[in-house]
């Protein structure tokens, strides 16, 4: 088996600099571990700092929610982070087929949500 050259690391996280937010980090002295509290209001909170996460942040803020994004580890360095940001055009074809069996079998919230995708993807 051959081996790639270069780093194993991912380019999107290689290229950057962490991020600096409010952390809840554990403080431990001796055998006690406290965790900071941290004054944050927020009207929604969104659980994961992925590509997922930081969208949904994204919409509801503009559309004038207050947001907090609550990540365990490093704002999009998991999953997201080593994505091959892969983008295709041909999933329209696959969701107008969706929409279509779904309204024959009359799956109404279901082809409300594909026709949300199917627009969405239209407008990036």
């Amino acid at each position: 088996m051959s081996s790639l050259s270069g780093s194993p690391i991912s380019y999107w996280i290689n290229s950057t600099s962490p991020a600096q937010f409010p952390s809840f980090s554990p403080e431990t002295t001796g055998n006690v571990t406290t965790h900071a509290p941290l004054n944050i209001t927020a009207g929604v909170a969104i659980v994961g700092g992925g590509i997922a996460g930081l969208t949904a942040a994204f919409l509801l803020k503009r559309a004038g929610k207050t947001v907090g994004i609550l990540e365990a580890n490093q704002i999009a360095a998991a999953t997201s982070g080593h994505t091959t940001a892969k983008l295709t055009s041909l999933h329209q074809v696959i969701y107008a087929d969706l929409i279509t069996f779904s309204f024959k079998l009359g799956l109404t919230p279901l082809r409300t949500c594909l026709k949300s995708l199917f627009v969405r993807q239209k407008t990036v």
